[in-house]
């Protein structure tokens, strides 16, 4: 899903996944192009393949969580323990990425499971 698809409402399914670059990005990669292969391209985003240069990155992952039917939360052996580089958990952040999108995938979303894939626990929000 690319950032110009995310304000064209449509009535598809769209998944959003949520993911630190540093320790799951290879699996997101993988599972956004298993998804995009079973749903289409236009309902999965990630954030790497769906925004533009030049787009605020704040403003369209809003934009694209707010449509979302589904969240998946991806998280690896180091997702709980990451900092940022003055040493606090990034987490802990509240202007992190990824802690945004998990607050708000919880806030929007009312269901929640879990997998674990080897060491990574994967959520699913709808």
């Amino acid at each position: 899903m690319t950032a110009e698809t995310h304000r064209n409402k449509t009535p598809a399914q769209r998944i959003f996944i949520s993911y630190r670059r540093e320790d799951t990005q290879c699996v997101a990669g993988r599972l956004s192009d298993s998804l995009s292969a079973y749903f289409g391209d236009q309902r999965v985003f990630r954030d790497s393949d769906g925004i533009a240069a030049g787009e605020r990155f704040g403003g369209v992952i809003d934009a694209v969580l707010d449509i979302a039917d589904a969240v998946v939360v991806l998280t690896g052996n180091q997702w709980l323990t990451a900092t940022n580089e003055h040493g606090k958990q990034r987490l802990a952040d509240e202007a992190g990425w990824v802690a945004l999108e998990v607050a708000a995938a919880l806030f929007f979303y009312a269901a929640a499971w879990t997998g674990v894939l080897g060491s990574l626990l994967t959520f699913v929000l709808y």
